[in-house]
Parts: C-alpha cells; sequence; structure tokens
C-alpha cells in the first residue's frame, strides 16, 4: 500500500492510505484470499491485465482479493452511514461519544443514591462529631484512676478485638497527640461550617415556588452544587495543614506498628508465599482458562489479593490471640488497681479487704487473673469480635483495624 501511495504521487486515494494504515490489521482480518482460487483463468487474466495495480515497473502488486477491498473501501470509506468504515474524525468522534455514554450510564446508575447520601451525610455528621466532643469532655473529667479502670476493662475484654487500633491509639499518643488532637478538630470545625452552609442552601427557593430548589434538581446538578458549597465555603489552607498532620503522625504509627506486629508481617508473608505456590501450580491455569480473555489480566492481580487476605487473616487471628490473652492480663491487673485506688480513697474497706496501698498484698494480682480469665472468655466466645447490637454501632473501628492490619502488612 506504501509503494502504490507513494506519498500522494501513486495510484491509491489518500483518504483510502489513511484508512489502511489505521485499520490494516483489522482489514486484512476480513480478507479470503482462498476465493482467489474460485476464479476461471479467463477472469483472473482479465483482472490482471486491466485491473489488478501494478508498480511502474509493471510488476504486479495486488491479488484478486486486494482489489476487491481496494474498490469496496474506495466506495464506502465516504460514506458517513458505514458501519464499519470511517473516517478519522468520525472514528474519534464516535469514541468520545461511547465514553461520554459510559459516563452518563454510570452517572445515571448512582443517581438514586446521591441525594439520600447527601441527605444523611448532613443529618449524621454534625451528631458524630458533637457526639464525640461530649465524649471527649466526659473524659477530660474523669481522675486518672477512673481513666485507669475505664481502659483496664476496655482492654480486659476488648483487647483482642482492636489490636492494632489500640496499638495505633498508644503509637499516637507518642507520635503527636496534640498535633493529632488539634488536626482532627480543625476538620471537625470545617465540617460543621460546610454542614451548616449546605442546610441554608437547602432552605433556597429562588424562583419561589414553595418548594426547595435542590428538590427539584436532577442529582448530577445537586452533586455539582455541593461540590462548589465545599469549594466555596471550605478554608484550603486549614485542611490542608491539618491534613498534612494527620499523615505525618499516620507515618510515625505505621513505623511503630511495622516493628511492633514484625512477626505477624513475617508470618503472614511466610503463609502468602506458601499459598501462592500451591495456588499456581493447580489453580491459575484453570481459573486463567474459565476468564474471558479481555479480563485475564486481572487473574494474577486477583489471585494476589486473594491469598494475601487469607494469609494476612490467618496470621492476624493467630495474633488476636496472643493480643487478647496480653491485653485481658494487662487489662484485669490495671482495672483491678485503679478500683482498688479509687475504693481506698473513698474509704470502703469491705471489712479490711482493700488495702490503702495494692504493693501492701497479693489480692490485686488474684482479682485481676479472674477478671482476666473472665474477659479472654468473653472475647474467645464471642469470636474475637463484637456481638449485635455493638457489632453495627461500632463498626467504623472494625473497619480501621481491617485497614491498619492491611497497611501494616503490606
Amino acid at each position: 500500500m506504501k509503494e502504490l501511495y507513494n506519498n500522494g504521487k501513486g495510484f491509491v486515494d489518500p483518504q483510502i492510505a489513511n484508512l489502511v494504515t489505521r485499520k490494516g490489521a483489522e482489514i486484512d482480518n476480513q480478507i479470503a484470499h482462498s476465493r482467489d482460487m474460485e476464479l476461471i483463468y479467463f477472469g483472473f487474466k482479465t483482472l490482471e491485465r486491466s485491473y489488478l495495480l501494478k508498480n511502474d515497473s509493471g510488476v504486479m502488486m495486488e491479488r484478486p482479493q486486494f482489489m476487491l477491498m481496494r474498490v469496496a473501501l474506495g466506495i464506502h470509506c465516504y460514506n458517513k452511514d458505514a458501519s464499519y468504515i470511517m473516517s478519522e474524525k468520525e472514528e474519534k468522534k464516535s469514541e468520545d461519544k461511547g465514553e461520554e455514554s459510559q459516563v452518563t450510564k454510570i452517572i445515571a446508575s448512582l443517581e438514586v443514591f446521591i441525594k439520600p447520601a447527601i441527605k444523611y451525610a448532613a443529618i449524621a455528621t454534625p451528631y458524630i462529631i458533637r457526639g464525640s466532643q461530649e465524649v471527649y469532655k466526659v473524659y477530660k473529667k474523669l481522675s486518672g484512676d477512673e481513666v485507669s479502670l475505664l481502659v483496664g476493662m476496655i482492654l480486659c475484654f476488648f483487647g483482642g478485638v482492636y489490636p492494632t487500633l489500640f496499638a495505633a491509639i498508644e503509637a499516637a499518643k507518642h507520635g503527636g497527640a496534640e498535633v493529632l488532637k488539634s488536626s482532627i478538630k480543625d476538620l471537625a470545625d470545617e465540617a460543621i461550617v460546610i454542614i451548616e452552609e449546605s442546610k441554608k442552601d437547602d432552605a433556597k427557593d429562588d424562583d419561589g415556588d414553595g418548594i426547595p430548589d435542590v428538590d427539584q434538581v436532577a442529582p448530577k446538578v445537586l452533586l455539582r452544587r455541593k461540590v462548589k458549597l465545599v469549594l466555596t465555603k471550605m478554608n484550603p489552607q486549614k485542611v490542608d495543614t491539618a491534613l498534612a498532620n494527620l499523615y505525618s503522625v499516620w507515618l510515625s504509627v505505621l513505623a511503630t506498628l511495622t516493628i511492633q506486629f514484625a512477626r505477624t508481617i513475617a508470618l503472614s508473608l511466610t503463609i502468602s508465599d506458601f499459598l501462592k505456590k500451591i495456588v499456581d501450580e493447580y489453580f491459575t491455569e484453570h481459573i486463567t482458562k474459565a476468564t474471558p480473555p479481555e479480563y485475564r489480566k486481572w487473574v494474577p492481580i486477583i489471585i494476589g489479593w486473594t491469598v494475601k487476605s487469607i494469609s494476612m487473616s490467618v496470621a492476624w487471628y493467630t495474633q488476636t490471640i496472643i493480643s487478647a490473652f496480653t491485653s485481658a492480663l494487662a487489662g484485669g491487673l490495671l482495672a483491678t488497681r485503679a478500683l482498688i485506688s479509687i475504693l481506698s480513697q473513698r474509704g470502703i474497706k469491705l471489712g479490711g479487704y482493700i488495702p490503702d496501698n495494692h504493693l501492701d498484698t497479693s489480692k490485686d494480682e488474684i482479682v485481676s487473673y479472674a477478671l482476666a480469665a473472665a474477659g479472654f472468655y468473653f472475647q474467645f466466645k464471642n469470636g474475637f469480635s463484637l456481638s449485635f447490637p455493638f457489632n453495627i454501632v461500632f463498626w467504623p473501628l472494625g473497619m480501621a483495624e481491617y485497614y491498619i492490619k492491611w497497611s501494616v502488612t503490606k
């Protein structure tokens, strides 16, 4: 084709040459050269003498099927209604339209969720922020022994449920507790400002028909409207500083946890390597064959994720048992000594069983062992997870626990 076109000086139309350059492989796939054999001798000689293109030296450059395809392209490549052949601009336009159609379909499928999501987020967020603030106020009013009692009971009965989360909180205290609190407060303040502005926007009725404007617009328009509101009412410098501080603390926490749970990470990676060899040897080939060709590139990735998730679950379950046992012991002792101190300060002696100082007796250790046994049994019976309805109430903590485990293990 290049020789026949000869940079516009040959026998082939420029648009046909351009089309063949772009679609050569697809066009070749449409040609069945065996059909040349169906021509009779005189038919072939007629094509050779008058129709098949030759170069300047008289050498034949086409086979009959190439000639027929060249004629077909010459007829249809100018046809805008052609289903297979398109000009370069029409092809680009079709691709852009297809991409736009896909985006439109995605947005349309999400429309039923956009308005409720915005509505419920606006309702729930202030309560979550204010609830957290009230809990923090109550926490600040507690005495040191009361805090120790509370923390001890949580560790004793829930230490195996969120081991990495508790470890992350402890690490965050040493990695910049004041910076962490300040950053969270700044983000919460910005969220409150945006929510209040969003409520004002929800009440607007610019057309005066008695119906809020947000209830009369499409979800796509509502989403753009709310994004614009966030961008115009947010203090970007404040948010950027807060997020940067949180990320810095997170990196220090991650480094601490990586060292603290090094054995668990090593166990997880060992299990992952072991399972990967088995899966590659016995399953990967069959899974690949059963997968449509256009999706096969995802098979190794999904298998890798699956194997890592399984190995991580096994390793962390082992770590959970260890954490539950040790936290039950540590929490039981902390809670027992805090309770003895509180009762002693209030003059409650229980017939002389409560000493003035826990160092003067071994009763605190004896009681703590019993409390630790109860705490570990409670965690084990519940599968080291929270039972209903606490699992619903504290599901964000569960998500945070899983994310921290994943981040540390990767």
